[in-house]
Formats: C-alpha cells, sequence, structure tokens
C-alpha cells in the first residue's frame, strides 16, 4: 500500500471522527420532510466513507500492530497542545496511526445499547462493525486469540486493548475542559473544546472499554482511567453520561472463565490502588446530579463502593451511602429519581445485610 493511499486514509478516517454538528443542530428548524432527505443523505455519504476505508484497510499488513509500543500514560490529563498529539502519531508508522484511527472511527458510529449516538443509525453500524472485524487483521498471529466459547468476538477485544495506548494520548485533547481557564493571550476564559467535541470523544473511550471483558481491562486500568474520571466530572451531562457507562463497566466487568467469587476478589484488588479516587468520583457524581444523568450516576456509585470490597465500616461508604439518602429526602417529589434510587441502591442493603420490604395489609 502506498504512502499517499495511506494519507488519504487517515484523512478519511479523521473526516468519520467528525459528523455534521450542523446538520444535528440545524434539523429542528427543518421541515419534517426535509430533515428525513437531509438525514438520508448525510448517511449515504457517510456509509459510502466507511466502504471507501474499508477497502483500504483490507489490504494493511497482518500483524501491523506488532511493533506499537504503549506510550506511557500520564497520571493525568496533559494540557491539550497540537505538539503532544503530533509526538505521539510520530510514535506510529503510517499503517499503525491508519489502524487506530479507524478503529476510532469504527468506535464513533458502532451501535451500544448504553450509550447515545444521535448521528448514527442502523446501517453506521453494520459499517462499523465490519470495518472492526477487517481491522482485527491487523493483528499479530500470536497476540489474536482463538474464538471461544461464550466470549463475543476475542479478536476485538485484543485490537482494542492493542490500540488503547496509542488512543488514549489522541482523545485526551478533545476531553479538557478548562472551566476556570484566564484569558491569556487573547483565548476566551472558556478556552478548550466544545461539549459536542468533547461528547465524541468520550463516546469512542466509552465504547471502546465497553467492549473489553476483565482479562483485558485489568492491564489498562492504570492508564484508561484517569481519563474515564475527568469524563465523569464534565460540566456537560451528555458527556458525562458517556463517562458514568464507562465506570459502571469497569465497575462490573468480570472473567467467565473464573468462579464469581474470584472475578470479585481480583477486581477489587485491581480497583484498591485507586480507591482514593473512585470513592471520591462515587460520593461526587451524586452531589447536584442532572436528571439526564441520575439514571447511570446512582447505579454507577453503588457499584463502585460495593467492587471495592472495603466493607460497611469504611468511611467512603458511609459518605456514599449518607449522600444517597440525602438525595432520596431531596429529590422524592420526582417518581423517576425515586425508582431509579430504588433499583440502584439494592447492592447497597446486600453489602449491609439489610431488606427492603413492602407494606403489608394487617388483614393478609
Amino acid at each position: 500500500m502506498t504512502g499517499r493511499a495511506v494519507l488519504q486514509a487517515c484523512n478519511l478516517a479523521d473526516r468519520l471522527l467528525t459528523p455534521p454538528e450542523e446538520t444535528v443542530a440545524s434539523v429542528s428548524d427543518t421541515p419534517v420532510d426535509g430533515q428525513r432527505d437531509l438525514y438520508h443523505q448525510v448517511e449515504a455519504r457517510v456509509v459510502s466513507d466507511f466502504e471507501r476505508l474499508l477497502d483500504v484497510v483490507s489490504t494493511v499488513a497482518p500483524g501491523t500492530l506488532q511493533n506499537t509500543a504503549p506510550s506511557p500514560t500520564p497520571s493525568r490529563l496533559p494540557a491539550s497542545t497540537i505538539e503532544e498529539v503530533s509526538d505521539q502519531q510520530d510514535k506510529l508508522n503510517a499503517e499503525q496511526l491508519l489502524v487506530v484511527k479507524s478503529c476510532q472511527a469504527a468506535a464513533l458510529h458502532a451501535a451500544d445499547t448504553a450509550l447515545l449516538t444521535p448521528w448514527s443509525s442502523h446501517q453506521l453500524n453494520v459499517a462499523a462493525r465490519r470495518l472492526l472485524k477487517q481491522l482485527c487483521a491487523a493483528m499479530p498471529t500470536a497476540v489474536a486469540a482463538p474464538p471461544q466459547t461464550g466470549s463475543p468476538q476475542p479478536d476485538e477485544q485484543n485490537l482494542i486493548a492493542a490500540i488503547m495506548p496509542a488512543v488514549l494520548p489522541l482523545l485526551s485533547p478533545a476531553l479538557i475542559f478548562e472551566g476556570t481557564y484566564s484569558s491569556i493571550q487573547g483565548k476566551p476564559k472558556n478556552a478548550g473544546p466544545d461539549a459536542f467535541t468533547r461528547r465524541l470523544a468520550g463516546r469512542q473511550l466509552a465504547f471502546l472499554l465497553r467492549q473489553l471483558d476483565y482479562r483485558h481491562l485489568s492491564g489498562l486500568l492504570p492508564s484508561a482511567l484517569p481519563y474515564v474520571l475527568d469524563i465523569v466530572k464534565d460540566p456537560s451531562p451528555s458527556v458525562q453520561c458517556y463517562g458514568l457507562h464507562a465506570l459502571h463497566h469497569i465497575a462490573t466487568a468480570s472473567t467467565p472463565s473464573e468462579e464469581s467469587s474470584l472475578s470479585a476478589e481480583a477486581l477489587a484488588a485491581d480497583l484498591r490502588p485507586h480507591q482514593r479516587q473512585l470513592t471520591a468520583a462515587a460520593q461526587e457524581m451524586l452531589v447536584g446530579c442532572d436528571d439526564a444523568a441520575w439514571q447511570v450516576a446512582a447505579p454507577t456509585s453503588c457499584t463502585i463502593i460495593c467492587a471495592l470490597g472495603t466493607g460497611t465500616g469504611h468511611a467512603a461508604y458511609h459518605n456514599v451511602v449518607k449522600e444517597l439518602l440525602r438525595q432520596a429526602e431531596t429529590q422524592c417529589y420526582k417518581q423517576g429519581r425515586r425508582l431509579i434510587w430504588l433499583q440502584a441502591v439494592k447492592p447497597i442493603f446486600k453489602a449491609s445485610s439489610c431488606g427492603c420490604f413492602a407494606f403489608v395489609p394487617k388483614e393478609a
């Protein structure tokens, strides 16, 4: 494959990573028929881009990712500078960069029942899944695992685990929100990417992590978890939800081949080095939580505390329970939040050896 073809394919992947925001924002002002026509036009163009990218990716030599060296990821998000992203891209050869960007494009459009994706459709999901399947050929034979019963698409998991060290630094500039950024060199106070850009990056990261089981997640936690926690702290509820879904998946991941008790102990051991950050996030995500994020924040907070295995006597456990009770008291007039609260608190009651009982009339 020529260098020019790879460059064109990378540009094509970059275009797939930027859905037309102006179309999403302006369709509400368009008549229904015009909106439908405009949507189908955009959908047909994006599907065509996927097909062209798939043709190029099919020529990538097997084992392209074999020499991809995982670069060390900082414990916090770096500054969003073009130089840092360029340095990360320079560490990859042209074909490796094409594989990474193609995976990002597939992660942005592939369907996930928990992740809201208004810019995608069934046809785009099919095209994205085909692209992921083709990208598995770029994995070295020694790394690509054979299909296993009960473990869906293990090749894709190996692919995602291999590219994550390269994907994280590329996503970091789009995930930073500088809410207290002072005006320097003419930059506005709230410098940084807008909510839509952060939403696209958060969706990619959440999708990639949610495709991995415990065996692949355990090695990625030290590098990926700081990015997820920063998404959870985003001021936009639509961006927060992506981080919350990813965090909930991390806290509930288990190995299918192991006993459930052993999986829980292994997961708690991997999460324990990050206990301080996780317990703080479990409490903070409940404080002032927007209604749009509450349906994910409440179960995620309870699941994190239980997954850490700290026990009911730990201070973090009491802080989360205290905040849950405060939310139940102050938001009790909202039926939707009450129902979500009752479902989310079940692991807490189970860990405390408590139970909820329905009111039974005396006549019964």
